[in-house]
């Protein structure tokens, strides 16, 4: 079997999980392990380890050697996730504390609905207009190989600004054709917010 510290992905097949003593194992080649005989070299490319593991659900072999063990634990993050475990028990104080700082933080969320739900549906839907339409002629005018790390055709460019200015155009359109219901919507959310206490 052949593992290396940090590119613990260099493994292979094997009939039977070695012992530890073995020189050649019965395993199937790839790309990364050409041999299955032991080979020792400073050149992690063609070293050839082979230790003592255990078999763990008739699957994988485990290295015995405690080492091993934790270095695979800490590039799998099994370490972090069984550490994040073990804290729970540390930090049950600050999870309880922050059930009613979230009932708090919920009460001061539907004043300020109560006081400002009209407002905000328009705030949210005068960003929702301005940022298609910016995006849509951000992408119509800057060329594509300017464009942050993205790489993407011309045409489709094109034709995807265009849809985003469009859809703001229909948002926008929406908006002066439904702006009775909107404001009806906005005070149905503040008369129930007024209810929740």
């Amino acid at each position: 079997m052949r593992i290396f510290m940090q590119t613990l992905w260099r493994t292979v097949c094997v009939k039977t999980c070695p012992v530890g003593t073995e020189t050649t194992l019965d395993c199937q080649t790839n790309k990364y392990v050409t041999t299955c005989k032991k080979t020792d070299s400073a050149d992690s490319e063609i070293a050839v380890n082979i230790y003592e593991t255990t078999p763990v659900r008739n699957t994988v072999c485990v290295p015995t050697s405690e080492n091993l063990q934790k270095k695979i634990a800490s590039a799998i993050g099994a370490e972090t996730w069984q550490g994040k475990i073990a804290a729970l028990g540390k930090v049950w104080p600050i999870l309880l504390a922050a059930i009613p700082i979230a009932i708090v933080l919920s009460i001061i969320f539907m004043l300020f609905i109560r006081l400002t739900a009209g407002c905000f549906v328009y705030l949210l839907l005068a960003l929702a207009i301005a940022a298609c339409i910016g995006l849509g002629i951000f992408l119509i005018v800057t060329p594509t190989d300017t464009a942050v790390g993205v790489e993407m055709n011309r045409v489709f460019s094109i034709v995807l600004g265009a849809l985003l200015i469009l859809f703001g155009v229909l948002i926008a359109l929406g908006l002066i054709c439904y702006r009775k219901r909107i404001r009806l919507a906005s005070i149905i959310v503040q008369t129930s917010a007024r209810f929740v206490k």
